[in-house]
């Protein structure tokens, strides 16, 4: 395994099963801004987010130079303010990621109006399709 990397469980899978990507339900990921944020500021931007009904974005394609407009709303399934005394203010991103659909970080940054490369972005786990509990 490389460094860093450990390895928490194993478990049978029938070879029948469905793929982990059609498996795959969601993505968490933990957002550092490199400059510290506001926390009134991002509670505020990821209330206004949650609260409205379609947040359209456009994506650029990977063939070609076309752009894709796509509604960001129903992909994110939660924002959350991790706050800790001796530390900024963490934002965690619960984003939608199935083999068809996917949240991005950089989008939900961008909607909020902060650029991503103002950040770090971990993502902390996977959560599978009937699963309580994200994989990390």
């Amino acid at each position: 395994m490389a460094p860093g990397i450990s390895l928490v469980s194993a478990s049978h899978v029938p070879l029948t099963a469905p793929s982990l990507q059609q498996q795959m339900a969601e993505s968490i990921y933990e957002i550092h801004f490199l400059d510290a944020a506001d926390e009134f500021l991002l509670r505020e931007k990821a209330e206004a987010l949650l609260a409205s009904p379609s947040i359209v974005c456009e994506r650029s394609r990977p063939k070609g130079n076309k752009t894709q407009s796509i509604d960001l709303r129903p992909l994110i399934l939660g924002i959350t303010l991790r706050e800790s005394n001796d530390a900024p203010a963490v934002l965690v991103l619960h984003l939608v990621h199935t083999a068809n659909l996917t949240g991005k970080p950089d989008d939900v940054l961008a909607a909020m109006g902060f650029d991503p490369l103002d950040c770090r972005v971990h993502r902390l786990g996977l959560r599978f399709a009937g699963s309580d509990a994200p994989s990390a």
